[in-house]
């Protein structure tokens, strides 16, 4: 897995690797017209968004979860940054426990922006505007 994703570039995926670290499975379906998963062994770009969290976020072969420029996968603590945790964020459990949580977590700056949105439509139902 490590020679696979030092083979990838900034802003690549698994379609820049070699032949020979191609995956079978993803050449089978290539084989028969189909395209590929895209997500695998792909690097998070440096530049705008980052791919959305799941519960496999660690795991470069389950998505768009290689580092954007080290060659490795993304740790706990970064995915945990992409969701906007704080940096003191403690979490508990093992490391696949921690990674579902951050997984199946809302980013927590996004849940607040809502939260805000909606009281403030709330408010304005009930004439109670505030600024």
């Amino acid at each position: 897995m490590l020679e696979r994703i030092r083979q990838i570039p900034a802003g690549g995926d698994h379609f820049d690797l070699p032949d020979e670290l191609q995956l079978d499975c993803h050449k089978r379906l290539q084989s028969v017209g189909r395209s590929a998963a895209t997500g695998p062994y792909s690097r998070i770009p440096q530049e705008g968004p980052a791919p959305t969290m799941t519960t496999r976020c660690t795991t470069a072969s389950c998505g768009r979860f290689v580092h954007p420029v080290e060659d490795r996968a993304l740790s706990l603590r970064l995915a945990a940054l992409l969701q906007t945790f704080p940096s003191g964020y403690r979490f508990c459990g093992t490391h696949e426990s921690v990674e579902r949580q951050i997984g199946n977590a809302v980013p927590l700056q996004l849940a607040h922006a809502l939260g805000l949105a909606v009281r403030r439509m709330l408010d304005l139902a009930q004439g109670t505007d505030r600024p």
